[in-house]
């Protein structure tokens, strides 16, 4: 979860961030990028994120609207240098969307490997309890 306290950290420059998409064209691929990463680790929380059947952010997230436009914009022009800020855009959610699925995988995982070691002690200590050898020792 130490991702989420940086994305949170980063709520208040969202504006300033979302401002920088109008910019794209004059970053270098790698500065882009990065700039969606950072739109989706702030804008994207658990529940929100790309839609299944649109492939757009939710409305609701912080910039996502904006990031999802331009996305779309920049897929659907023609020049190659134009669709390729619509493709970083497109796999830098996907990897965004990939780490937080991992991490919402690794918690379940550490719940339940929680739940089953409180399981297996519980069941543990009724078995001894009941066990003969410990009756005649008390």
């Amino acid at each position: 979860r130490r991702n989420g306290c940086r994305a949170m950290a980063l709520r208040p420059f969202t504006p300033f961030l979302t401002s920088m998409l109008d910019h794209l064209h004059h970053m270098t691929p790698s500065q882009v990028r990065r700039l969606f990463l950072l739109l989706f680790a702030v804008g994207g929380g658990e529940d929100e994120g790309m839609d299944a059947n649109v492939g757009g952010m939710a409305a609701g997230s912080m910039g996502g609207a904006a990031t999802d436009i331009v996305i779309r914009k920049h897929l659907a022009l023609a020049p190659f240098a134009k669709k390729r800020i619509g493709i970083i855009g497109t796999v830098a959610y996907a990897v965004s969307r990939s780490s937080q699925l991992q991490e919402q995988q690794a918690f379940i995982d550490n719940e339940n490997n929680m739940a089953e070691t409180e399981a297996t002690c519980l069941a543990g200590s009724a078995a001894v309890a009941s066990s003969p050898i410990v009756k005649e020792i008390r």
